[in-house]
C-alpha cells in the first residue's frame, strides 16, 4: 500500500507492501525483523491500553469537531503505559528508525537518494510516521488472517460476541 504524508512542507510516499524488507536488507545488509520482532512482542502487553487510550482521544477529538493526533492518544495512557512502551522504542536506535523510513520511501519511489543524503532533505516527525504507518508495518509483516485475528482480539467487545455465560 502507498500512502502520502506531508513532511517538511513536502509529500512524500512510502510504501508498505512486503518488498520494503528487500530494500532495507539491500541497503543495510541486515534483516529488519531482527530489529522489529523484539518491539513487537514488548509492545503486545500494551495494544489493548493504546486501543483503548485511541478511542478515547478519538471521542474527545470528535465531540469537539477535530481529529485525535499522537500527543491526544498519549495523554490518555497510564505512566505504566508509558513506561511499557519507552522501552519497547529504546530497543531501537533512532538510525534504525530513519533507516527504516527511508526503505519505506526508497520501497515507493525509486528515485529516492541513498540514506544519508536523503535524511538531509527531510524534515522527518516520527511521532507522525509511527501512528500513520505503525498499523501498516505490522500488517506487511504478517498474513492477512493473522492480520484480523490481531485485529479481532483488541477490537472493542459488544454483548453480542461475549459467551452467552458472560452476558447480564
Amino acid at each position: 500500500m502507498i500512502k502520502t504524508l506531508k513532511m517538511g512542507g513536502k509529500e512524500v510516499q512510502f510504501s508498505t507492501s512486503l518488498s520494503w524488507v528487500w530494500v532495507y536488507k539491500g541497503q543495510f545488509g541486515r534483516d529488519p525483523l531482527f530489529l522489529l520482532m523484539p518491539v513487537v512482542k514488548s509492545l503486545l502487553t500494551v495494544i489493548p491500553s493504546l486501543v483503548d487510550a485511541k478511542q478515547t482521544a478519538d471521542k474527545k477529538a470528535k465531540s469537539g469537531g477535530g481529529e485525535a493526533g499522537a500527543l491526544d492518544v498519549v495523554a490518555e495512557l497510564t505512566g505504566v503505559d508509558l513506561d511499557q512502551i519507552t522501552d519497547a522504542i529504546f530497543e531501537l536506535e533512532l538510525q534504525d528508525i530513519l533507516n527504516l523510513i527511508w526503505a519505506f520511501a526508497k520501497n515507493a519511489d525509486q528515485a529516492i537518494p541513498e540514506p544519508e543524503r536523503w535524511y538531509q532533505t527531510q524534515e522527518i516527525e516520527l511521532d507522525t510516521f509511527i501512528t500513520k504507518f505503525g498499523p501498516e508495518i505490522i500488517k506487511s509483516c504478517i498474513s492477512a488472517k493473522n492480520w484480523r485475528s490481531l485485529q479481532g482480539l483488541f477490537a472493542p467487545k459488544t454483548a453480542k460476541s461475549q459467551p452467552a455465560a458472560n452476558r447480564s
